[in-house]
């Protein structure tokens, strides 16, 4: 593959204006899915790798946000309380209020995770959850695939033009 210098690839961007634009955000939008389908996975669990999935509420209120200020995508889990659209106009899963939690570790209250359904015995029950990292892990994952994923585009971008 040949070199060109910074003058000659500013000059391959304007002369295809809004194709590059397109690409990057192609490809925020394919990252954003493998992440979300990662962390569903990582989420999942089994009897012996908790968390086990009990409703699937936390699994499906995993999202992929692509920012529309700026390039990037994030990773969300538990929702915003409601069933909306967000500030960036994407829709809201239902709250899970224990997602942090499970994501993060930290202590969580039964009788406030899940509701009322609790036996009398379970009212003030406190228990200590270590870090899942079910979010984290595919992000993880994620980040080590983008550099060659962006340096491919950038040759197709590249290329395309050239030929």
């Amino acid at each position: 593959m040949s070199t060109i210098s910074f003058d000659e690839f500013q000059r391959l961007l304007e002369d295809q204006p809004g194709e590059f634009d397109r690409l990057i955000t192609k490809e925020m939008k394919k990252s954003g899915l493998r992440m979300e389908r990662s962390a569903k996975k990582n989420a999942t669990g089994t009897k012996e790798n908790p968390p086990r999935v009990f409703t699937g509420r936390l699994r499906s209120s995993i999202q992929p946000i692509q920012l529309k200020d700026r390039l990037g995508v994030i990773l969300q889990a538990g929702g915003q309380g409601i069933v909306g659209k967000d500030p960036n106009g994407f829709v809201s899963s239902a709250d899970v209020n224990y997602a942090p939690v499970i994501e993060f570790g930290g202590a969580i209250n039964l009788t406030k995770a899940f509701g009322s359904g609790q036996t009398d015995q379970n009212k003030d029950k406190w228990i200590t959850i270590r870090p899942r990292l079910f979010m984290g892990k595919a992000v993880q994952k994620e980040e080590k695939t983008l550099p060659n994923k962006f340096r491919k585009l950038f040759e197709l971008s590249l290329t395309k033009r050239a030929m």
